[in-house]
């Protein structure tokens, strides 16, 4: 328990629920999901109580007060019988979004990570015991704005419950104790993010071994970064080759846009693209990729 508490400084992601209210589905005419939706968001995006929401600049932000299930053991594919006792307890959390990043970015069918990612995007209460909530599918959730009120509903309106959340993501996405699930906001009057085409990607991203990676690479191995030969083969087949000259843009920007708005730690890792030819791929293959002759590696797809 007493880890749990702080889950702020030891859980290790932040998995959110969208579109998971049935009112938010009716007032924006959308089509009801056959399956959960969700996304990441950084521990970086972490604040609580007395620290201040930063606006970035150029950004326009809107607030989406959230039931918070912090995880209290680690759970992969569990049923949904059973997925209430993997809850360690709660906690109320704002999802603040930049809809200046997000429709934009939902307009050309792009991902829009830093829409929910950047630093303070999550400002979060206390750790709640389970206790202290008799029943998380019925409590009342609201906010206010300058001590307007803007979003009031309750948790029983929600689309899929804290169960078969647990159960969907734990398919594919191994949950820790002390991560943290955003169950999805209810309507508000700032809520004002248009049905635009493009959705998360984190399914499609963020599955469990979705991204193997080989060891530790030193400065000296690699001399010039900006001019690696880069190839991957599937059963022996080419199947992409390039060169990271190539990049559009280079390691510099990427470190100095990203950390514009989300803060980077050591051992953090800054994936840069990747070179045309990724196909699909199924279970059996197997797929060899490497810099030039500096390293390379292989991996059974199972």
């Amino acid at each position: 328990m007493s880890n749990l508490v702080d889950f702020v400084k030891t859980g290790k992601k932040i998995v959110a629920a969208a579109i998971n209210y049935k009112a938010v589905i009716k007032q924006r005419n959308l089509l009801r999901p056959e399956k959960p939706i969700f996304f990441l968001k950084p521990t970086t995006s972490y604040i609580t109580e007395g620290q201040a929401i930063k606006v970035p600049e150029n950004f326009q932000l809107v607030q989406e007060a959230e039931l918070g299930v912090i995880i209290g053991k680690t759970c992969k594919n569990v049923p949904e019988s059973d997925a209430m006792s993997y809850v360690g307890g709660y906690c109320l959390a704002l999802d603040m979004t930049a809809s200046s990043e997000l429709i934009p970015a939902r307009q050309c069918g792009f991902p829009w990570a830093l829409s929910k990612s950047f630093d303070t995007a999550c400002p979060v209460s206390r750790f709640i015991k389970p206790g202290e909530i008799k029943d998380p599918h019925n409590i009342e959730i609201w906010n206010k704005i300058n001590g307007k009120l803007n979003q009031k509903s309750n948790t029983n309106d929600l689309l899929f419950n804290i169960p078969q959340l647990i159960c969907y993501i734990a398919k594919y996405i191994t949950l820790e104790e002390g991560d943290l699930i955003l169950t999805g906001t209810p309507p508000g009057d700032s809520k004002k993010v248009a049905r635009e085409k493009g959705g998360p990607w984190c399914i499609g991203k963020g599955f469990d071994t979705s991204c193997p990676v080989s060891r530790f690479i030193t400065l000296e191995e690699l001399g010039d970064p900006h001019n690696v030969e880069i190839w991957c083969k599937v059963n022996g087949e080419l199947r992409q080759s390039g060169n990271t000259n190539d990049l559009i843009f280079n390691i510099p920007q990427l470190i100095s846009f990203i950390t514009k708005y989300m803060t980077l730690e050591v051992n953090d890792l800054v994936l840069t693209g990747t070179p045309p030819g990724n196909l699909p791929v199924s279970k059996g293959d197997t797929i060899e990729a490497g810099f030039g002759d500096i390293i390379n590696f292989r991996f059974n797809i199972e």
